[in-house]
């Protein structure tokens, strides 16, 4: 399994720092659909203000919502932002 062999490499870390952060990327995954949206659409409204304008757990209609409101913000004004990725990557 994969989750089996992750939680083998947690355990063979030496640094506590890194065993917790993997320990709560981990827990992050499994609970992410329970508790938390995963999809945010967002949108830069001027002068360096960024709004989150709508939150769902579904991709196709975090989609379907950028793509309404790119039609009124214009296309590099609004994008989903990844709540998964964004913690993957730090």
């Amino acid at each position: 399994m994969f989750w089996g062999n992750c939680v083998k490499k947690v355990s063979g870390f030496k640094k506590k720092s890194q065993k917790f952060c993997l320990i709560k990327i981990f827990y992050y995954i499994c609970n992410v659909k329970v508790t938390n949206m995963r999809f945010t659409v967002r949108v830069h409204i001027g002068d360096g203000v960024i709004q989150n304008v709508f939150h769902t757990n579904d991709q196709h209609i975090a989609i379907e919502k950028e793509l309404e409101l790119r039609k009124e913000y214009g296309d590099d004004n609004v994008w989903i932002a990844d709540s998964l990725l964004e913690l993957l990557v730090g």
